[in-house]
């Protein structure tokens, strides 16, 4: 699973990163801060920007489909 997020070219690691994150059921601001290694209010401000990217979207739901829990 880890493997494929990886191979998604698409997305930068942070991205990739992310994605593995708010898969396993994370908020959308920790798992931004996780995946940047910012401070809450940045990751209050970049979250939400970055899951309305649709390759992230799409990448995440893929994730959440294939039951990575």
């Amino acid at each position: 699973m880890v493997d494929s997020v990886i191979e998604n070219t698409d997305l930068n690691p942070q991205q990739q990163l992310f994605c593995l994150h708010r898969a396993k059921g994370v908020s959308v601001t920790q798992a931004y801060m996780r995946a940047y290694g910012c401070s809450y209010n940045s990751a209050m401000a970049n979250g939400p920007r970055l899951i309305g990217n649709d390759r992230v979207k799409k990448e995440v739901d893929r994730l959440r489909s294939i039951n990575l829990n």
